[in-house]
């Protein structure tokens, strides 16, 4: 698997094929080993296809697309009930796009970077721009997004994002935020990674209400009530 992996076009079907077989392994393995030793030992989990197919093989759920379709549609409602201070710089962006097409995918994207202020939780558990680190908690190996060559800082405007977990970085394939978002969510799935408590009511969401993986019913009450205010 190693070597398929260093090969410029790998063969994904091989991998997934050969990921599939050694499912108990791979649990055990990453349980009892860092990240820097996971990745040696498995570095498919670097390519954007394998932490995807590694998800929705478990799931059934195919985590790009859905957050493609539901988050997209709560994106205005987002936009609207934030009281962030990147509200309004995001706006303005999003409002000066003509393009009715690439405008959508700039709310979406806008929305996901507004969820910590929305839930009143920390950013930099999330994504951070490049320049503009956000310290987290030494000891929470927290899978984030990294925003690389933002101009003038802006979260939006970037040139490519890194994916990273405990100073490793995981894959730089993502093609925007959204993409990103559902990455990082296999990450924590792959890697067995515990919810920050910084993060915690944000995972809920995604995992309960954008993906499905869980009954909606049983929220907690402070992950409802946003719930509700954005989909109204």
């Amino acid at each position: 698997m190693k070597e398929e992996t260093e090969k410029l076009r790998p063969n994904i079907e091989l991998l997934k094929e050969k990921m599939a077989l050694i499912k108990c392994y791979r649990r055990n393995f990453v349980s009892n080993h860092s990240t820097e030793e996971t990745l040696s030992e498995f570095p498919c989990f670097r390519l954007a296809k394998m932490l995807l197919w590694d998800l929705r093989d478990h799931t059934s759920v195919d985590v790009d697309q859905q957050i493609l379709t539901q988050l997209s549609v709560m994106a205005p409602r987002v936009l609207q009930v934030s009281r962030s201070p990147l509200k309004d710089k995001f706006r303005r962006m999003i409002e000066d796009c003509e393009d009715g097409r690439l405008k959508k995918g700039q709310q979406l994207e806008a929305a996901i970077l507004l969820l910590p202020a929305l839930f009143k939780e920390d950013p930099g558990l999330l994504y951070e721009v490049e320049g503009h680190a956000q310290t987290s908690p030494p000891d929470i190996p927290t899978p984030k997004m990294v925003l690389k060559g933002c101009r003038e800082g802006h979260p939006m405007q970037y040139d490519h994002i890194v994916l990273t977990l405990d100073g490793q970085v995981i894959t730089e394939e993502s093609e925007d935020i959204s993409m990103a978002l559902g990455l990082l969510l296999c990450v924590y799935f792959a890697f067995g990674i515990q919810y920050p408590t910084g993060l915690k009511k944000i995972l809920i969401f995604l995992y309960c209400v954008v993906l499905k993986l869980k009954d909606a019913a049983g929220l907690p009450v402070t992950v409802k009530r946003v719930y509700n205010s954005i989909c109204e």
